[in-house]
């Protein structure tokens, strides 16, 4: 079967995608600090504008990696290995205790072959 996660690009608090990011970090404080200020940079800075009769309107995105900018995808596919699949799919117990044979994930897209009767 085949899974999407488009919408987990709309997931997740900055703070908590922050977090995410930074645990992958070398242990150098420096380090750490720049990765930290430039996701804060990004991912606050988001706004979608939604046109109108009048001059039209701006709303600050408050959830998720946002969709189109560079960083986006790769903010979204991390936080969704770190926060989903380091958990399930690539514990060996659980693809055991639920089947799994196979599974392959390039960025929102999943194919995954389960045995079942």
């Amino acid at each position: 079967f085949t899974i999407g996660v488009k919408d987990f690009y709309m997931s997740g608090r900055t703070c908590e995608l922050i977090d995410l990011l930074q645990c992958c970090t070398p242990d150098d404080d420096i380090k750490k600090g720049a990765i930290k200020a430039l996701a804060i940079a990004i991912l606050s800075s988001q706004f979608v504008h939604i046109p109108g009769d009048g001059p039209g309107q701006h709303f600050h995105i408050e959830h998720g990696s946002g969709m189109g900018l560079c960083s986006s995808g790769n903010t979204a596919s991390f936080a969704f290995l770190m926060r989903v699949e380091m958990r399930t799919i690539r514990c060996p117990r659980f693809r055991a205790s639920h089947n799994v044979i196979a599974y392959f994930r390039y960025h929102g897209d999943i194919f995954c072959i389960i045995r079942s009767t």
